[in-house]
């Protein structure tokens, strides 16, 4: 009878033994933990790439985000960034193209602030562009296409910033409704494509722009900014404009 209880034993320790190995290996919640780990540490790197917001990249990570945490769009914290909402472009172009406009009107205005104070010259900013505006008797004497002395200081600032900067620059001559004919100057349509065309010459010299990135353009009396009845407003429709247009990949 004993040895039934000793093979009996044998077999119980054997079985305990095996027990005790399977559970040396690493315990079940461990790979609950490890799962955890690697999904904080994936938060932790799409938050640092937020570090330079814009809408783009903002839009093309957010998703990656909620499906990793499982969460419907109209649940994603309003705060999941720590950043102040002036940091966010409040339209919807591209990031890079309001950079591009701000670092543009920033030099225009730096390098223009004299003449923009005195009226001689104004800058507006456009959806896609960038205007100079010249009125007539700044840049011109009356009939005439030949450029005034005082503009030129004022073009060689303006050639210097666009040199600088990207995008194509268009010039356009804009006269009043009055019409002229002289022996040089057919009409409106003359004039102001030749004022234009002086101002390209000008901003050509030396090499300071590419001929490729200039566009020079008359519009006579066709596009009037006020009703061509009174001499101030004819005194308004008459100026060039120098446009930097916004280039179609900012750099």
């Amino acid at each position: 009878m004993a040895l039934p209880l000793r093979s009996f034993n044998a077999d119980t320790q054997e079985d305990g033994s095996a027990q005790r190995k399977k559970r040396e290996g690493s315990p079940r919640w461990m790979v609950t933990f490890a799962d955890l780990m690697a999904l904080l540490f994936a938060m932790f790197v799409l938050l640092l790439s937020f570090a330079e917001v814009n809408n783009e990249s903002f839009r093309r990570n957010v998703g990656s985000l909620r499906t990793a945490f499982s969460q419907p769009s109209d649940r994603i914290p309003s705060k999941t960034i720590d950043m102040s909402l002036s940091d966010i472009p409040s339209t919807d172009e591209p990031a890079e193209a309001n950079e591009w406009k701000k670092n543009t009107l920033y030099h225009i205005r730096a390098a223009l602030s004299q003449q923009i104070k005195d009226s001689t010259t104004i800058v507006i900013e456009e959806d896609r562009e960038i205007i100079i505006r010249f009125p007539d008797t700044t840049a011109f004497a009356s009939g005439s296409f030949e450029l005034r002395r005082e503009i030129l200081p004022v073009l060689d600032k303006v050639a210097e910033i666009f040199g600088r900067l990207q995008g194509d620059v268009n010039i356009s001559g804009h006269t009043d409704d009055i019409p002229i004919l002289t022996s040089l100057i057919r009409s409106n349509w003359d004039l102001s494509t030749a004022r234009a065309v002086s101002v390209v010459h000008y901003l050509l010299v030396n090499n300071r722009l590419k001929a490729s990135r200039i566009t020079a353009r008359g519009f006579a009396d066709s596009r009037p900014l006020v009703p061509n009845d009174t001499p101030e407003h004819r005194a308004t429709n008459r100026r060039v404009e120098i446009a930097i247009a916004l280039p179609s990949t900012p750099e």
